[in-house]
């Protein structure tokens, strides 16, 4: 408990609370800065090029085993996407050039289910071996979509085949096993056409980065029946051309914690990553060969005040109850011993640059 405001209704006495940030990167309320300065420094390094999203996903029939070992299995869906889209990009018969990509991990649907997949913001085209920008032969697409699917398909069973004889990686079924079930069926890719305007996706990009699965605002107690009520988005009986139906998922506060925690990435992992022109140390290489009419308009990161002023864009505060503005704030005192029990011990904190001190850490907590 970090203690917070209660905001008490003057007219029908409802309280509302809001806490004081924890500072976790995955925090669902913490972070807003972070994703506004994540979101600006984004955009500032996109190329003034068509974009398209890729998203690929791991089959559902893989879940136990990325559950029993997620480091490996995330790892594997970023390295086979990458290697899926550098595959077909060095083929001179589509682009025959090095691309940028942009890529974020998530693990959850709407409905919070264990559902991993990558969202990548891939450039349409690329530079070449001289140096020079070249766009994919086709004017719609990199590839055909079946190409793609069948690419990432073999690629991934690639890996996973070495993965399993790892020893360290201990499972019930064997590799042909799993091959047995997975390689007649088709896998779930998806890339929409080239455009323009990436913000949208960019703004999704952007939303998870320094957050996971859900937001209080889809979220509410129900105290008569003592469960959690999620709302999500119906996909499943989405119409072409409309808005997903909205639908409610009441879970026990138990089930809903263990869902949440499913999605709580590894002990430092990377969730975002660049590839090509757009790694980080690449992109220093390559800007002098870049044309400044493909150079974005060099949107720099806003600074602090400016990003609150943008996030405090809102109607003054009124009870979500019956709408009253006559409204009381009191402090919520923060629980200390909550706080020395989680916050500060030190084996949570990231590792040190200091190597020797990392080690009289380590030391310490060890005994």
């Amino acid at each position: 408990m970090l203690g917070g405001k209660a905001i008490r209704c003057k007219d029908c006495n409802h309280v509302h609370y809001l806490y004081f940030s924890c500072g976790n990167s995955r925090c669902m309320i913490c972070q807003s800065i972070k994703r506004e300065q994540w979101l600006d420094k984004l955009q500032s390094k996109l190329l003034d090029v068509p974009y398209v999203h890729l998203v690929t996903t791991m089959p559902h029939r893989l879940n136990k085993l990325a559950k029993r070992y997620p480091r490996q299995m995330y790892n594997l869906i970023f390295q086979t996407t990458k290697a899926t889209i550098w595959s077909i990009y060095e083929n001179e018969a589509h682009v025959g050039a090095k691309p940028g990509m942009i890529s974020v991990l998530h693990t959850w649907g709407s409905d919070m289910k264990y559902h991993v997949h990558v969202h990548s913001l891939l450039s349409f085209g690329g530079i070449n071996k001289k140096g020079e920008w070249v766009y994919p032969k086709h004017k719609k697409r990199i590839c055909r979509n079946r190409k793609l699917r069948f690419t990432y398909k073999n690629l991934f069973l690639e890996g996973l085949e070495k993965l399993l004889s790892d020893p360290q990686i201990e499972w019930s079924e064997t590799f042909e096993e799993i091959e047995a079930d997975l390689k007649d069926k088709q896998w779930n890719v998806r890339i929409d056409h080239p455009s323009m305007k990436s913000e949208a996706i960019e703004t999704y990009l952007a939303r998870y980065v320094n957050r996971i699965a859900v937001t209080n605002n889809r979220l509410e107690f129900v105290k008569s029946t003592e469960q959690v009520n999620l709302l999500y988005n119906d996909y499943k009986n989405q119409k072409d051309g409309e808005i997903a139906p909205k639908e409610v998922k009441s879970m026990h506060p138990l089930v809903f914690i263990n869902q949440l925690l499913l999605h709580l990435p590894p002990p430092y992992f990377q969730r975002q990553r660049r590839y090509g022109i757009h790694a980080n140390k690449v992109s220093k290489e390559v800007k002098a060969l870049i044309v400044k009419k493909l150079r974005n308009n060099g949107q720099t990161i806003r600074k602090v005040f400016e990003i609150l002023t943008q996030m405090l864009k809102r109607q003054p505060f009124v009870c979500e109850q019956c709408g009253s503005e006559a409204i009381e704030i009191k402090e919520v005192a923060p629980d200390q011993q909550w706080i020395f029990q989680y916050i500060t011990l030190p084996q949570i904190r990231a590792p040190s640059n200091n190597i020797s001190a990392w080690k009289n850490l380590t030391n310490t907590v060890n005994g």
